[in-house]
């Protein structure tokens, strides 16, 4: 006695054409995602090796990391530059107010000498400022 057992499956095909000879085939979707992920090579049916250039995502994400590390060390030494200037500039500023009001009450700004008119005295004096 012999009995018929029939077996239906279901599978999804995806085509690919080979690079080399240019014949189209299928291959199962899964497959096809697992090559495309891990850059692994695969075979045309008539025997050429295929791959999927590129990075793996795993490389990609390295690549994002690190760039996002540097990016971070970047930020950082970027704000302490700013500081540094900012701690300049205060520094610049008050520097420019002693020599104003210096000036003003009569002070050279080159020899700290006091005179009476000391744009006269800088005009005579300092001809090379």
């Amino acid at each position: 006695m012999t009995r018929l057992v029939t077996v239906t499956t279901e599978l999804d095909l995806e085509t690919e054409e080979c690079c080399r000879c240019g014949i189209t085939f299928a291959m199962p979707a899964f497959f096809r995602q697992q090559r495309s992920r891990q850059k692994d090579e695969f075979y045309c049916p008539a025997g050429h090796p295929q791959a999927y250039k590129g990075k793996t995502h795993n490389q990609e994400l390295r690549e994002a990391q690190a760039h996002a590390r540097d990016l971070s060390i970047s930020n950082t030494w970027l704000a302490d530059d700013n500081m540094d200037l900012a701690n300049k500039n205060t520094g610049l500023r008050r520097k420019n107010t002693d020599l104003r009001k210096r000036a003003k009450n009569g002070t050279c700004g080159f020899c700290h000498r006091t005179f009476r008119n000391v744009q006269r005295h800088v005009e005579t004096q300092h001809l090379d400022a």
